[in-house]
């Protein structure tokens, strides 16, 4: 580790909220009094043709992100955001996550059944973000969430999510061959466990925790989604992965680890995914845990939470990180420099961050920033955003960023609806 270290001349990248997703579902179950319970029509036939080449993708853990700069420092992607129109086809529905493949986004999530108190899970898709249709039907989505969708490379796609009733527990997976019919896969994985997935190794690398919460540690792989084979040197020590990526060199995870009742940071890398090693202390970022680890070209981004607010790490191979001390604007929201980064998405010139305030006394509750090269962080404008707002996930969309989460209202008289902001707006 060196603390500090140089400026980077250069600069590479990895986005959205697992973890925090599936925190978001289980409340929507808790006060949802309405619901949205029949599929619309087929996908539109202009969106229905998905392509097959490799396009940007909304990756598994809560903070993770890939793409490389597009847009000058000035841009307004990121910085600039309006919301979006009411959506009323999505009353009662609550948010896992967005995903983009470049046929339109899909909306992964659930919603209360009217009258008989319990979730089911459901995939929309839409061609402008403003229409969404349901794509699936009951069958394998009974009591369950989504939560979050990947593609792999092939064009196979991933989603993982959880049994939900009263709670939400025990993982729960479906495949899709074209992102528009969904069926239910019968697993291997372990009942309890909690997990995010991305493409790679053997064809699925999942790492996650099991016996929540606070649970151990642990990864798998996967050549299928449905055979999953433990991975070595990623626990049993309690902890949280917030995000891990695909590298040249194989992959690297980041999160936080809780030995004696304390939370330090803890990274690990590997080759393919099915062995694991965690990085000495001495080499690794320092603080309470690490908020973020995402990926900007070829540069290993990491956001480390102190007991001052957030600080940034970066690393080329995973296995030697330092301080940029300096690096941009501080990561503060109404002057609170202690807050939690929600994710990090490809967007803008480079990267776009979401977080949230501890317990602010007044003003804003949620902070954005904007970053072409992973070393200098610009605060965005969040006048579009209404205090106590909720954020749950954003994505890349198309030359944008899309961002979905919850308006603040009445537990008793709620319609619980996703709200959507668009940037730049237009």
């Amino acid at each position: 580790m060196r603390r500090p270290g140089p400026q980077a001349a250069g600069a590479r990248h990895a986005g959205g909220p697992a973890r925090l997703a599936i925190l978001a579902l289980i409340g929507a179950v808790a006060c949802s009094p309405t619901a949205s319970g029949t599929p619309g029509p087929a996908r539109p036939t202009a969106s229905a043709a998905r392509p097959t080449a490799a396009v940007p993708t909304a990756t598994p853990a809560a903070s993770l992100a890939t793409a490389s700069p597009g847009a000058t420092s000035s841009s307004t992607v990121g910085r600039v955001w309006a919301p979006l129109p009411d959506a009323p086809t999505l009353e009662g529905t609550f948010v896992g996550s967005l995903f983009f493949d470049g046929a339109g986004p899909l909306l992964a999530g659930g919603f209360v059944v009217k009258g008989e108190g319990r979730a089911e899970g459901a995939v929309w898709a839409s061609d402008d973000a403003r229409a969404w249709t349901r794509l699936t039907a009951r069958p394998g989505f009974e009591d369950a969430a989504v939560g979050r969708i990947s593609r792999a490379p092939d064009g196979t796609f991933l989603a993982v999510g959880s049994t939900c009733y009263y709670e939400c527990a025990g993982v729960r997976i479906w495949r899709s061959t074209d992102g528009t019919t969904w069926t239910a896969v019968d697993h291997d994985l372990p009942e309890s466990a909690f997990v995010s997935v991305i493409p790679g190794g053997p064809g699925w690398v999942g790492l996650g925790e099991v016996n929540m919460p606070l649970g151990a540690l642990a990864g798998w792989t996967s050549a299928d989604g449905a055979r999953w084979s433990p991975a070595t040197g990623i626990g049993p020590d309690p902890g949280v992965v917030r995000g891990f990526v695909a590298t040249a060199d194989g992959f690297v995870a980041g999160g936080s680890v809780y030995p004696e009742d304390r939370s330090e940071p803890a990274v690990w890398t590997s080759a393919d995914g099915t062995a694991w090693a965690r990085v000495a202390a001495t080499d690794a970022p320092e603080g309470l845990g690490l908020e973020a680890l995402v990926e900007l070209d070829g540069l290993l981004i990491a956001l480390a939470r102190t007991d001052g607010g957030i600080e940034l790490w970066t690393s080329e191979a995973g296995d030697d990180w330092s301080l940029r001390s300096g690096a941009g604007a501080p990561f503060e929201i109404g002057g609170s420099r202690l807050i939690r980064i929600a994710m990090v998405v490809a967007g803008g010139p480079g990267l776009v961050a979401f977080g949230a305030a501890e317990a602010p006394d007044s003003g804003p509750t949620i902070g954005i920033w904007v970053t072409a090269d992973g070393l200098d962080w610009q605060p965005g404008e969040v006048t579009a955003f209404v205090p106590d707002v909720e954020v749950y996930d954003a994505v890349r969309f198309g030359d944008g960023v899309l961002a979905v989460g919850r308006l603040p209202c009445d537990i008793e008289t709620c319609v619980e609806r996703p709200a959507f902001w668009i940037s730049p707006p237009g």
